[in-house]
């Protein structure tokens, strides 16, 4: 999966001031590769919203763990379109 093309998909798709919540599972908890092996890439919060501000058009709204020392979530709004 490339995670910039699929980011600008979903803001392409995603109505001006559409909300993207993504719930991931956190790298700086738990080895999430070997968890999974499904698993391709792996985020923490701050690599997760460098790609949103890389590929612009989000606003990030917040961040913040969901089940403590396993995920969180990224809320955002499309700011393009």
């Amino acid at each position: 999966m490339d995670t910039v093309k699929t980011l600008k998909e979903w803001s392409r798709v995603l109505k001006k001031g559409g909300i993207l919540a993504t719930i991931l599972p956190d790298e700086r908890k738990l080895n999430t590769i070997k968890l999974d092996s499904i698993y391709k890439h792996v985020f923490t919060p701050e690599s997760y919203n460098s790609f949103l501000e890389l590929i612009g058009g989000y606003e990030i709204i917040k961040t913040e763990e969901v089940v403590p020392n396993w995920s969180f979530i990224s809320v955002a709004k499309n700011t393009m379109n």
